[in-house]
């Protein structure tokens, strides 16, 4: 016939508090507790593992020292695509204000020939009067 199920009783014998020496290891075993008996709480909880490993303060500044690293050069590549970015449209704006400048002199030149004439000779003759003021006054 089966045992009924009971609560069993506290055995005196066992004593519970008792330290484990570091020594001699001696851990209370299932044998030598009796049938029936749990461990104590001491000898059953074990050291959890931390969940990130501890590392040493030279890999973490070698650590640190990488991200400023690859945090740099990646801001130096978007510099210098921006820059060529920057510069590329520059070059095309030059090239067009310079194309668009030249299309308008020629039409000038073909529309208003005395005109521009007029303002060469203009030109020439206060630049000669500018050269001799100054001339004669370093003399």
């Amino acid at each position: 016939m089966a045992e009924p199920l009971t609560k069993q009783r506290f055995d005196p014998q066992i004593d519970v508090n008792k330290p484990i020496s570091p020594s001699t290891g001696n851990v209370p075993s299932a044998a030598t507790q009796g049938k029936g008996h749990e461990t104590p709480p001491a000898q059953r909880i074990h050291p959890v593992p931390s969940v990130r490993p501890r590392k040493e303060p030279k890999s973490k500044v070698a650590e640190i020292a990488v991200n400023i690293q690859q945090s740099t050069s990646a801001a130096y590549d978007k510099v210098a695509v921006r820059t060529s970015d920057v510069v590329a449209r520059s070059r095309e704006k030059t090239a067009d204000l310079l194309r668009r400048a030249g299309h308008r002199a020629r039409y000038i030149v073909d529309e208003y020939p005395l005109h521009v004439i007029g303002v060469v000779g203009g030109a020439a003759f206060v630049a000669g009067v500018l050269l001799r003021v100054w001339r004669s006054s370093h003399e």
